[in-house]
């Protein structure tokens, strides 16, 4: 990174594993660095949204699974990652509503979940 800054996938790589480090502040801002480079792909945003929900920080989880569905509605992980998100809230007609559409996706691990 310090010979090429701008390497976007670089940078999503040690966000990862900053996260698996549990090294929690520096996969965000790692995360942040990334969307900045590539602000229209939704990966960002889905590991930035799966380090705040490991953190339960249902909130800002939930902001960050909405604008990876804003950068690409057809992600089927993001449908299936709300999913879970309201089903930890304790909605389930939402809850299955997002299995659901990651279901006709094609995500099948949300099948189980329905």
């Amino acid at each position: 990174l310090l010979i090429k800054p701008d390497l976007a996938e670089a940078w999503y790589n040690r966000a990862y594993v900053q996260k698996q480090l549990r090294e929690f502040n520096r996969a965000r801002e790692d995360y942040n660095q990334y969307i900045r480079l590539r602000p229209g792909d939704p990966l960002g945003y889905l590991g930035k949204g799966n380090l705040y929900a490991e953190n339960m920080n249902w909130t800002s989880a939930l902001d960050q699974y909405r604008a990876a569905l804003a950068n690409d509605p057809s992600l089927a992980i993001g449908y299936f990652n709300l999913g879970i998100y309201y089903a930890i809230m304790n909605d389930r007609n939402e809850a299955c509503t997002h299995f659901q559409k990651a279901n006709q996706m094609g995500f099948t691990d949300a099948e189980s979940k329905m």
